[in-house]
């Protein structure tokens, strides 16, 4: 049974960003629309298989963090088991400062 998949404010909003800045700003609608298949295709395999995405150690926070990559983009969750929730946490750069990142924004 697939759990249940939810965005943050944060996440979409980084989803929504990002396409549009690759539609918009970069003028190139169909590269915008492979990145946003690709993204909700591996959240289909999270909600399908939540503990595919490798953990993060480094960030304490009461559910542990856990990504899957999709193009390079970090798809951010977290698990709950009790409710068979995902929670989409963050969708960033692969390349970004994830300490600056997680420290700047409570992400429990």
């Amino acid at each position: 049974m697939a759990y249940e998949v939810i965005f943050t404010t944060l996440a979409r909003n980084d989803l929504n960003d990002t396409v549009g800045y690759i539609a918009d700003e970069l003028c190139n609608t169909s590269a915008a629309e492979r990145l946003t298949l690709e993204i909700y295709n591996n959240i289909q395999n999270i909600s399908e298989f939540p503990s595919i995405g490798r953990q993060f150690d480094e960030f304490f926070t009461p559910q542990p963090l856990r990504w899957v990559l999709a193009a390079s983009y970090m798809i951010v969750y977290n698990i709950d088991e009790e409710k068979k929730v995902v929670n989409i946490v963050r969708i960033v750069g692969a390349k970004r400062d994830l300490d600056a990142l997680f420290e700047e924004n409570d992400q429990t």
